[in-house]
């Protein structure tokens, strides 16, 4: 993925259908010392992941918290912050990709809410869209 790349590590979980189901506040931080990378969570502050893989599982947990193990989607962001020397200091935001037929157990207008979650975060004249 872009944001993988962008970090140059493997975080961000894979799979079939809607694998991003919040919106991903991703802030890269650069630290010119060199005292390792790691991520820290919004939700679990003072809290250091240096282990990407367990960054993944987080991310998974997360999600599974607010939205359960259904295919829905939320609007409550998972804040990521990623400290690292390999770095610039930037901030990213990952979405959903748009779903427009219901699978599984999605509500029927999934791809209303998906729309709306998207256009609310997009709609700033401040924002630089990577659609990809």
């Amino acid at each position: 993925s872009l944001l993988e790349a962008l970090v140059g590590r493997a975080f961000l979980p894979t799979g079939a259908g809607v694998v991003t189901r919040r919106p991903l506040i991703l802030q890269l931080v650069h630290r010119s010392e060199d005292n390792g990378e790691w991520g820290e969570f919004g939700h679990l502050p003072g809290e250091r992941f240096e282990s990407f893989d367990d960054i993944r599982a987080e991310i998974v947990r997360e999600t599974e918290r607010i939205c359960g193990r259904q295919q829905s989607v939320s609007a409550t962001p998972i804040v990521l912050q990623v400290t690292s020397p390999r770095l610039i200091t930037l901030t990213l935001v990952d979405l959903p990709g748009i779903a427009r037929v219901p699978v599984g157990d999605q509500p029927e207008d999934i791809e209303r809410q998906i729309r709306q979650l998207i256009m609310s975060h997009i709609s700033s004249p401040r924002c630089l869209i990577l659609a990809v």
